[in-house]
């Protein structure tokens, strides 16, 4: 029996109280629906077979189609049909009431899940009731309660926002030999992870320029990822890591892979040295360019690939020491924190903390980085009650900050914030995105940097901007503008960088050049440092753009470069002496760091090829 070919199920009329036999074999009431059903399933089936990863499915859906009424036009090829999805949808019932029923119960709240799971496979959702109703006619103890919190809850790994973006490039990738864009330039994820995307993006241009131009296979695959690479992949540091996420989700699911390869013979999964040993692997993947997960979560990835794959396991007998799991006979299980593992990333632009507290060392809460504190797990503690005033629960939170006790600084931040402190907000908001004494939640950051935006703070909004970008583009264009609007440099730069992508507003190369020089103009920083390289490259890519260097003849510099452009192109000379100018603005820490990098990757070729502008 299959699910794909019963016709009940492919038309999504069976329903186990129904029959639809009828009174007849051309009964109107029973024909009628069934062939509304149908001409239903084919109109969504030919959209389907638009989608490439749809098309092969849905043709053959079609072609099943196109004999439904066929197979239900007289009473007993109904019933055959009716009789053959109630033995499909039973079994598989008792499939997953079987999985989830491994740990000795079923939680009420799985009943849910197991609905689902039976939707997924064979097409019918059947009601909770139903469900209930077979778990205790399989005399299974159904608790009302939540799992207890020593029991596993089987978790997928989460799915990175840019899967399917990256899975395009997987063939240019085999075309080349290499397993990631890290091995492409030259490197791992292990040793490019702590270079910033902009010194990567130059590594990727400079790599460019220099491969010969030739019309085969490799260098079209070559040319792709290298444009991956410039334009997506390391354009920001949140595009970078969302790759990083990317690779970790990937190296999870490898490794869940060999253990159901190491499960295909005997379908269980042993306790007391198997499971352990492929926790560990799910936890060394895991911190593949990024954070480690803790030893439950990669217990709960596991379980509910057993859950999934049809593979036997006892979650209850799997013990955990720390983060380290364990066989059932060596212990009991004491409660598991989440582990962060030090990632300092030197020369990543930064953002200044809305006030001038002391940070950990190696991370940054205001910044565009994804960098993340390298302390170990605080201790739990949370404010007391008091009459004091939102600043001084804020001072609180700067003081335990200070002293590396980040859930404790979480808790007082988070009630300093709920009061409508603004600072505080963008604490939690931080706090939030990256995981630092709270569980990371991207959507509650978003929220708290909204609520500090909204009463008018430039550096909440920039932030807002920044993680609204590649979600909602028009939103992060609309706070960018607002946090530009009130003189802040980083936003500048972002909103420089928006219009000349086209990325929520329409591509304008005036308004990117505009919001470009308005970023040098706020002195040293890294924000205008990348603006004057931006600005640099943009008159050599757009050298025909037309309206953005028509006033820019002012001044002693400008007149420079007008005069040099009579020796060379015009354009040439305008990136030269935004190049040199990009020099200037580089702040002192990351002097030596940046100055190289354009002097090596931007002037040395460009006055190579323009050795009139040397002068």
């Amino acid at each position: 029996m299959d699910a794909s070919t019963n016709y009940y199920l492919l038309l999504g009329i069976f329903d186990p109280d129904d029959d639809l036999s009828g009174r007849s074999d051309a009964d109107p009431e029973v024909m009628e629906p069934i062939r509304r059903a149908i001409r239903d399933k084919q109109l969504e089936n030919a959209r389907a077979i638009n989608n490439p990863r749809k098309a092969l499915a849905g043709k053959r859906r079609l072609d099943l189609l196109q004999h439904a009424e066929a197979a239900l036009d007289t009473q007993a090829k109904r019933e055959r049909q009716f009789d053959e999805a109630r033995g499909i949808v039973d079994e598989a019932m008792a499939k997953h009431v079987g999985n989830f029923a491994s740990k000795g119960f079923i939680a009420d709240p799985e009943i849910g899940l197991i609905a689902g799971k039976i939707a997924d496979e064979t097409g019918y959702a059947p009601t909770p009731i139903a469900v209930r109703a077979f778990i205790r006619r399989k005399h299974i103890d159904i608790r009302r309660t939540a799992t207890p919190s020593d029991a596993l809850a089987p978790a997928e790994p989460p799915k990175p926002r840019s899967f399917t973006m990256y899975e395009r490039i997987r063939s240019s990738l085999a075309v080349c030999g290499v397993e990631d864009l890290y091995t492409f330039l030259g490197g791992s994820p292990q040793t490019c992870w702590y270079k910033s995307a902009f010194e990567l993006r130059g590594d990727a241009r400079e790599r460019f320029e220099a491969m010969p131009r030739k019309h085969d296979t490799l260098t079209e695959a070559r040319t792709k990822l290298f444009r991956c690479c410039i334009d997506r992949t390391f354009a920001s540091e949140r595009s970078k890591a969302d790759y990083d996420e990317y690779l970790r989700y990937l190296a999870v699911m490898q490794v869940l892979d060999d253990a159901g390869e190491a499960c295909a013979y005997t379908k269980t999964m042993e306790s007391d040295n198997q499971a352990p040993h492929f926790i560990r692997m799910i936890r060394d993947a895991s911190g593949t360019a990024g954070t480690l997960v803790s030893a439950k979560t990669a217990a709960g990835y596991l379980l509910w690939y057993c859950q999934t794959h049809d593979i036997a396991c006892t979650p209850s007998q799997w013990r955990f020491d720390g983060n380290t799991p364990k066989a059932a006979s060596e212990g009991s299980a004491p409660k598991v924190a989440e582990t962060p593992r030090p990632w300092p990333k030197p020369g990543s632009p930064q953002r200044p903390a809305p006030k001038k507290a002391p940070q950990p060392s190696g991370w940054q809460p205001s910044t565009y980085s994804t960098s993340r504190p390298h302390a170990s797990e605080p201790r739990e503690a949370q404010p007391t009650a008091s009459r004091e005033t939102p600043e001084e629960w804020y001072r609180r939170g700067e003081q335990a900050h200070k002293d590396k006790d980040f859930k404790a600084a979480a808790a007082w931040y988070r009630k300093a914030g709920e009061a409508g402190h603004v600072n505080a907000q963008i604490r939690v908001g931080d706090y939030c995105m990256y995981g630092v004494g709270t569980p990371k939640d991207e959507e509650q950051a978003r929220s708290w940097y909204r609520r500090a935006a909204e009463q008018g703070d430039r550096t909440a909004q920039a932030l807002l901007a920044d993680a609204l970008h590649h979600i909602d583009d028009g939103q992060s264009v609309y706070w960018c503008r607002k946090a530009a609007e009130q003189g802040d440099a980083g936003a500048m730069f972002g909103l420089g960088v928006r219009y000349e992508k086209g990325e929520g507003v329409e591509k304008d190369y005036e308004q990117a050049a505009h919001w470009y020089r308005l970023a040098t103009e706020q002195g040293k920083g890294l924000s205008a440092c990348f603006a004057a390289c931006q600005l640099g490259d943009m008159y050599l890519k757009h050298r025909n753009a037309k309206g953005w260097t028509t006033d820019e003849r002012q001044g002693a510099l400008g007149q420079w470069a007008y005069e040099h452009g009579k020796a060379a192109k015009q354009n040439a000379a305008w990136a030269a002496y935004w190049y040199h100018q990009s020099i200037a603005l580089t702040p002192e820490p990351d002097t030596q760091h940046n100055v190289e990098y354009v002097q090596d990757h931007k002037l040395k070729p460009l006055l190579k090829r323009y050795p009139h502008l040397a002068a």
